[in-house]
C-alpha cells in the first residue's frame, strides 16, 4: 500500500477497531520497568510505527464501520508495513546528514521508550518535589495540575502493570478508573483536540513519522462517549519527560527556575550520592576582572582530574524532529554556545582565576586533566562535528590548531540519562571520559558503555521500594477487587 494513500484507506473502518488494534500491538512492546529486548522487538510492530498509525487514524473521518482487524487484520498490517517502510525523500534523502538525519530520527522517536522506568521516575519525581529557599516544586505542580505529582508516578507504573501483563485480569480496569478519577483526565483529550494539536504542528503527512506526537502528553483519547488507550506505552513518557513540557508551557521564568535550580540541584545530588569523587561542589561565584562571574553548575574533582557540568534543560523542538533546516541550525548553535561558555570557564580555572576545591592547587596542574560535560535533558543526536566546528567559528579557533582538537577531546555534549546510569552505581565518568578519547573517538555521542553494578544512590533505592510496594498493593486491589491502594 502506497504511504500517501492511508488516510483514504483508514476511512473505511471503524474508530474503536482502529484504536483496539493499536492497543494490542503497543501491549506486545511493553515490558514494566525494562525494555523489550531487541531479539523480540524485531518480531513486533515498532511502537513507534504505531504511533504514526494513531496520528492517521484520529485525522481519518470514517464514513464506514469496517473492523480493521478482519480477515486476520490484512489491512492493519498492510498500513502497518506502508509506514514502516516510508523514507520521506526530503527528509533522508542519501547525501552527507543521510547518517546523521538517520541517527536522529531514532534518537527523538525511540531512545525515550528504551531507558530505565524506574530512573525516569525517580528523576521526575525528584524535579515535582524538591522544595527549597528558592522554590517549592511541589505546590507550583500541584497548583498547575491539582494533584501530587506522586499520584501521576503511580497512575503510570499501574498502567504499565495493566498493560504490560498478559495475565492481568479484563475486568480489572473499572478498579483502575475509580481509584485514579482525579488523574485519568489529565491525560486525556478528545478526538478533536487531538486533530487540533496536530495541525498546530504539521499539515504534511509525510511529518507523521517524525513530528511530536500528542499521544506523548494524552496518551487516552474520548470519542463518542468512550475512552481509549491506543498507546499504553506512551503512558511512560506522558507521565515522566512530557510533564515538564506542560508544567512550563508558556511560562519562561518557571522554565528558567526549573533549569537554574532545579537540574543544577539534581546534577549536585546524584553525583554526591555516587560516591565515586572526592568532591562535587555546586556552581560558585567568583570575581573576573572586578566583575562577579559563575563557574560552570556543577564541579567535580577526582584526584588531579577535574570535571565540570554545564546543564541545559531545553529539548530539541518540532522543527528539528521534522528537520526544518532553520530549526536544526538555531539547535546547534545553542549547543554550540554551551561548549564554548564552558570552555571559557574551563580556561579560566586552568588560568587560576578560580580555585574552589578544598585540596590545594597541584604544582603539576594540567589541562589535560580536566573534562566538560554540557548535560542536555533530551540529546537530539545532532551532528557533534557541526557542534564543535560552530564553537571554533564562534571563538575564532582554527579546526587544524591543539586547541580545536583539545575542546573535542575534552568537552562533551551528553544525555543526562547517561549520566544518571554511571551515577546511580557509582561509576566515576571522567574515566570513561578518559577511555572514550582513543576508543569512541572524539565525535561520539555518549560516554563508553556503563558496567552493570548495584544501585548505590540509597534516595534512589528506597523510591524503588515504594514502587515496588505501590505494586504489590495493585496487586491485591486486582485479587480483591475493591481493595484500595494506599
Amino acid at each position: 500500500m502506497e504511504y500517501n494513500r492511508i488516510p483514504v484507506v483508514l476511512k473505511r473502518y471503524s474508530f474503536a477497531s482502529k484504536m483496539q488494534a493499536c492497543t494490542i500491538e503497543s501491549m506486545k512492546t511493553m515490558d514494566f520497568m525494562s525494555t523489550v529486548s531487541p531479539e523480540i522487538l524485531r518480531t513486533l510492530i515498532l511502537p513507534w510505527d504505531i504511533e504514526t498509525f494513531v496520528i492517521f487514524a484520529v485525522k481519518a473521518q470514517e464514513y464506514n464501520n469496517l473492523d480493521i482487524r478482519d480477515k486476520n487484520g490484512k489491512y492493519f498490517y498492510e498500513i502497518m508495513q506502508s509506514i514502516y517502510k516510508y523514507k520521506d525523500p526530503n527528509k533522508l534523502q542519501k547525501n552527507d546528514d543521510f547518517t546523521t538525519r538517520i541517527i536522529m530520527h531514532s534518537a527523538l522517536t525511540q531512545f525515550d521508550l528504551q531507558e530505565n522506568q524506574e530512573y525516569k521516575y525517580y528523576r521526575y519525581n525528584y524535579f515535582f518535589s524538591l522544595k527549597n529557599e528558592e522554590v517549592d516544586m511541589s505546590y507550583v505542580f500541584e497548583q498547575k495540575f491539582g494533584v501530587s505529582y506522586e499520584r501521576i508516578w503511580l497512575f503510570g507504573i499501574v498502567i504499565n502493570v495493566l498493560f504490560g501483563s498478559t495475565k492481568a485480569p479484563p475486568d480489572v480496569f473499572h478498579c483502575f478508573v475509580d481509584k485514579f478519577s482525579d488523574v485519568l483526565p489529565l491525560f486525556c483529550i478528545s478526538r478533536e483536540e487531538y486533530i487540533q494539536k496536530i495541525d498546530v504542528l504539521t499539515s504534511d503527512i509525510s511529518d507523521y513519522p517524525f513530528c511530536v506526537r500528542p499521544s506523548y502528553s494524552y496518551p487516552f483519547i474520548d470519542y463518542d462517549g468512550v475512552t481509549y488507550l491506543p498507546l499504553p506505552h506512551l503512558v511512560y513518557r506522558a507521565t515522566t519527560s512530557s510533564l515538564l513540557f506542560r508544567l512550563t508551557e508558556g511560562n519562561n521564568s518557571l522554565r528558567s527556575d526549573i533549569g537554574r535550580i532545579v537540574l543544577e540541584q539534581y546534577l549536585f545530588d546524584i553525583l554526591t550520592a555516587s560516591k565515586a569523587y572526592d568532591e562535587v561542589l555546586p556552581e560558585q561565584k567568583y570575581i573576573q576582572n572586578h566583575t562577579d562571574s559563575n563557574t560552570p553548575d556543577v564541579l567535580v574533582r577526582s584526584g588531579s582530574h577535574y570535571l565540570f557540568f554545564e546543564s541545559k534543560s531545553a529539548v530539541p523542538s518540532n522543527g528539528v524532529r521534522v528537520f526544518e533546516q532553520d530549526a536544526i541550525d538555531k539547535h546547534i548553535n545553542k549547543l554550540a554556545n554551551a561548549v564554548g561558555q564552558l570552555y571559557k570557564q574551563i580556561q579560566n580555572f586552568n588560568n587560576g582565576v578560580y580555585y574552589p576545591f578544598s585540596n590545594q592547587r597541584p604544582t603539576d596542574f594540567s589541562l589535560d586533566n580536566i573534562w566538560g560535560i554540557v548535560s542536555v535533558m533530551e540529546d537530539s543526536f545532532a551532528n557533534r562535528k557541526q557542534i564543535y566546528d560552530k564553537v571554533a567559528e564562534h571563538m575564532g579557533i582554527d579546526i587544524d590548531s591543539k586547541e580545536y582538537t583539545w575542546i573535542i577531546k575534552h568537552i562533551k555534549v551528553i544525555n543526562l540519562y547517561e549520566i544518571e546510569k554511571h551515577a546511580f552505581i557509582g561509576n566515576n565518568i571522567i574515566n570513561e571520559l578518559i577511555i572514550s578519547i582513543d576508543k569512541d573517538g572524539p565525535f561520539d555521542y555518549s560516554l563508553s558503555e556503563c558496567p552493570s553494578g548495584e544501585i548505590v544512590n540509597s534516595d534512589l533505592m528506597k523510591f524503588k521500594e515504594r514502587m515496588g510496594d505501590t505494586i504489590k498493593a495493585f496487586g491485591e486491589c486486582i485479587r480483591n477487587d475493591n481493595t484500595a491502594i494506599s
